[in-house]
């Protein structure tokens, strides 16, 4: 699996994966569509999933005009957050797998920049475990200047979950891919 890391807005990027053995192709918060739409062009792969970490405008922005371009394409997303992304289809909890290409993704439930925060772990192709990295565009810490929506409870637990995805970091190559361009 190719991951394309497409920088848009001022701070922001998006993630397109490519498996080269099916030339298809899964992005990860479409900001935009016009980067992902070239990047797919120049790819020749088609778009199959589009995987959202949360509900605010500069992850879905470009979830609409991709689904016009690629209407088979599945939109997934956090179970908390339906209703809030534009063309969701399907509703993820923390715990669940979902499968691209020849790799399986481990969902964890990370709330605390929203309520329904996402992270998505992509393990090596025929493991369990493996190195592969985690898809999570924003941390919710004192550096990052975003508010936290929520209570403290369902924070507290989502840090827990994260943890527990930092522990398969430790085995990853690369580590986090994160979603915006801020300086811890």
């Amino acid at each position: 699996m190719q991951i394309h890391r497409l920088p848009v807005l001022a701070d922001n990027y998006i993630f397109l994966l490519h498996d080269e053995e099916t030339n298809q192709a899964a992005v990860v918060d479409p900001t935009q569509a016009e980067p992902v739409l070239v990047r797919l062009k120049a790819l020749g792969a088609e778009l199959t999933q589009i995987l959202i970490t949360h509900h605010h405008w500069d992850h879905v922005g470009g979830n609409r005009l991709l689904l016009e371009h690629f209407p088979a394409a599945v939109v997934s997303g956090g179970a908390e957050d339906w209703g809030r992304i534009p063309g969701q289809q399907v509703a993820l909890q923390g715990g669940e797998r979902i499968s691209f290409g020849e790799r399986e993704a481990q969902v964890f439930f990370v709330p605390g920049h929203t309520r329904g925060h996402l992270a998505y772990y992509f393990l090596r192709a025929g493991h369990s475990r493996g190195r592969s990295r985690l898809a999570r565009p924003e941390k919710c810490q004192k550096k990052c200047q975003k508010k936290c929506q929520g209570e403290s409870r369902p924070i507290f637990q989502g840090l827990e979950s994260f943890f527990v995805a930092i522990r398969f970091l430790r085995e990853a190559v690369g580590g986090c891919l994160k979603g915006h361009r801020l300086k811890w």
